[in-house]
């Protein structure tokens, strides 16, 4: 009897268990082209970071610090690829980030070398990725 016992307080456990992940995933359709936007989403395609930049810099903690000190935070992460701490990810992420800050930090007539020296930089990092 005591067995039987045993095997249903495991039985109940188990159930409780499976019920508690129950509600945990959820499938919905999503749109086709929207899923595709998502996926390809890069500063060439729609001017926004790509995700795997976006989560680089928030694995180094630099979201808000490239968002007040780009120029900061590109070189802070040229020296993480230059120590290896950041393989293909980091030339990609600074690609992507020299252009984009090209594109939106130097807007005035006086930085025009500053947002050419950016475009250079992005075309060199492009090609060694």
């Amino acid at each position: 009897m005591n067995h039987a016992r045993s095997r249903l307080v495991g039985l109940v456990m188990l159930l409780v268990l499976a019920g508690g992940c129950a509600g945990a995933v959820r499938v919905h359709r999503a749109d086709l082209r929207e899923v595709h936007r998502d996926l390809t989403r890069s500063v060439l395609t729609t001017g926004e970071l790509s995700e795997p930049t976006h989560n680089l810099l928030h694995r180094w903690g630099q979201v808000d610090a490239y968002r007040l000190r780009p120029d900061e935070v590109l070189t802070f992460l040229h020296q993480k690829v230059v120590e290896g701490a950041e393989g293909p990810d980091g030339v990609f992420a600074l690609a992507e980030l020299s252009f984009h800050h090209a594109e939106r930090g130097h807007k005035g007539g006086g930085e025009r070398w500053q947002r050419t020296s950016h475009f250079l930089a992005s075309a060199i990092y492009a090609y060694a990725f």
